[in-house]
C-alpha cells in the first residue's frame, strides 16, 4: 500500500491562496446577485468590506510559508471562515429570507474575523516555534 507524501513547505500556502481566490470570486458573485436595487457605490463598499478577511488570509499564508504546520493552521482558519460565510448566507437567503437579509454581507466578515484571529495566533506560534528550534 503506497503512502501519500507529506506536503512540502509552501504547498499548503499555495493551496490557501488558491482557496482564498475562489472564495473572493464566490463572495463577489453573491454580493452582486443579492444587490437588488442598491446603488453601485454601496455594492462596491460591501464588496471591499467582504473581501478583507481573504486579504488577511493571503497575507498570513505568505507570512508562514515554509513552516508546514503553520501553513496547515492558516488553511484551517480559511476553511472555518468559508464555512461561516456559507452558513450565514444560507441562513439569510435560504432558511429565513427577509427584508434584512441584504445586510448579511456586512456581518460575514465580522464572523470570519474569528477564523482570521485563530489562524493568525496559531500560525504565529508555530512559526515562532519552528524558528526557535533552529
Amino acid at each position: 500500500m503506497a503512502t501519500t507524501p507529506a506536503p512540502r513547505p509552501g504547498d499548503l500556502a499555495r493551496l490557501t491562496r488558491f482557496v482564498a481566490t475562489g472564495a473572493v470570486v464566490a463572495t463577489v458573485a453573491v454580493v452582486f446577485a443579492t444587490a437588488g436595487e442598491r446603488p453601485w457605490q454601496s455594492v462596491a463598499a460591501v464588496v471591499m468590506i467582504a473581501l478583507l478577511p481573504y486579504v488577511a488570509f493571503v497575507a498570513l499564508a505568505r507570512w508562514v510559508s515554509g513552516v508546514v504546520a503553520a501553513e496547515a493552521v492558516v488553511l484551517g482558519g480559511l476553511v472555518l471562515a468559508v464555512f461561516f460565510a456559507v452558513g450565514l448566507y444560507a441562513m439569510a437567503f435560504v432558511v429565513a429570507p427577509g427584508p434584512r437579509s441584504g445586510s448579511v454581507a456586512l456581518a460575514v466578515p465580522l464572523f470570519q474575523s474569528v477564523g482570521v484571529a485563530l489562524a493568525g495566533a496559531g500560525g504565529a506560534f508555530l512559526r515562532w516555534r519552528a524558528r526557535a528550534s533552529r
